[in-house]
Formats: structure tokens, sequence, C-alpha cells
């Protein structure tokens, strides 16, 4: 992680969160 300011954090964490849900959302409609 390349935490330059303390709202970089959560930035992170949300983002990995939404690809998380993304790939959840993927792999349900892949495979059913």
């Amino acid at each position: 992680l390349w935490i330059k300011y303390p709202w970089d954090a959560n930035d992170i964490l949300a983002h990995t969160e939404a690809e998380r849900q993304m790939f959840e959302d993927n792999k349900e409609l892949r495979y059913g």
C-alpha cells in the first residue's frame, strides 16, 4: 500500500471493497 495521506487508507479500503464486490457479482453471473 502507498499511503501518502491519512485519507488514502479509506480510499484504498473502499476501492478494494468495491473490487471484491464486483468480483463476487461477476462470479455469480459466470457460475450461477
